[in-house]
This record gives C-alpha cells, structure tokens and sequence, in this order.
C-alpha cells in the first residue's frame, strides 16, 4: 500500500484543498482523515472513498498531487456522519480494517499494512 496526496475542493470551500490517498487491493483511494490508536503505534483511515468514482484529472501539474478531482465533493464525504444513499452512491467504506504503522520521530505513518 502507499500514500499519495491529491488536491480535492469541498462544495461550499473557497479553496482547493489536499487530501490523503491509499493504493488498497488494487484501486485508489481518498483518506480524508485518520483515527490514530490509543497506543500511538497504528493509524488507520475513518473512511476510504473510491476514486474511480470521482471525476479525476488523472495527472497533476502539481509536484506534490498525484491526482486533482475536476468537480467539487460533497462535505459529507470528506467530514462528518454520511447518509447510506451518499455512502453507496460514492462508494464509500467507513472504518475499514486497515492500519499504517507509525515510524520515525515525524510520525509519519509507513505503508505498512496490518488487517
């Protein structure tokens, strides 16, 4: 699994934003946050939302984005409690069982997967 970021807009956002990706089995992945566990060790993704279910302009001109979506997300993917009907319309899966390890003095989690 590795990380990657893309740069997404938020429906009512004045801004372009960043956002978490995750390649997982195959397919690619917004993380819009991270739940950290109570030892510190793991971190793991609140939820994941398919990108291939977003319209995407494949490559950035951005050094840092692997990916721009073209069009603005609805708030209730990125934060906060999501109906059933937006959830399967985007595909999303909340708290999937997946976990990164944290290594190193920055914290900065490895593509280290344990399910």
């Amino acid at each position: 699994m590795r990380r990657f970021a893309t740069m997404i807009f938020v429906e009512g956002s004045s801004s372009i934003g960043r956002c978490d990706g995750i390649e997982h089995e195959g397919r690619d992945w917004l993380v819009p946050s991270w739940l950290n566990t109570p030892d510190g060790q793991w971190t793991t993704p609140e939820r994941i939302i398919p990108l291939d279910h977003l319209p995407l302009v494949q490559k950035s001109d951005f050094a840092w984005a692997r990916y721009v979506v073209g069009a603005a997300i609805p708030k209730a993917l990125i934060s906060g409690p999501i109906s059933p009907q937006v959830a399967d319309q985007y595909g999303v899966f909340l708290h999937p069982s997946l976990r990164i390890r944290f290594v190193g003095l920055q914290g900065k989690p490895r593509a280290r997967v344990k399910i």
